[in-house]
């Protein structure tokens, strides 16, 4: 989840700041203003996949229920121990 989180917030930045950039160019403003502006709202759209990720990481450690609990099973004795499929 962590990994498509990561994936989702850089393909927002490119796309907040090429759609920022096109902007800039097409309503006739300077170009040097552009690039800045382009820049800094592709930089403020990582800052909020960041804070996305934060939030996750701070779920499931909160929620106590990670990708390492799946599949484990107590046995009568209190051990822990796969859970066999068939």
């Amino acid at each position: 989840m962590r990994e498509l989180i990561d994936m989702a917030s850089i393909y927002l930045a490119l796309a907040v700041g090429f759609g920022a950039l096109w902007y800039g160019v097409f309503s006739g403003g300077d170009l040097d203003a552009s690039i800045v502006r382009a820049l800094l709202c592709a930089l403020g759209a990582l800052a909020v996949g960041l804070a996305a990720k934060a939030v996750w990481v701070m779920a499931v450690l909160l929620g106590g229920s990670g990708s390492g609990r799946r599949g484990k099973a107590r046995d009568d004795n209190g051990e822990s121990g796969e859970i066999e499929v068939e």
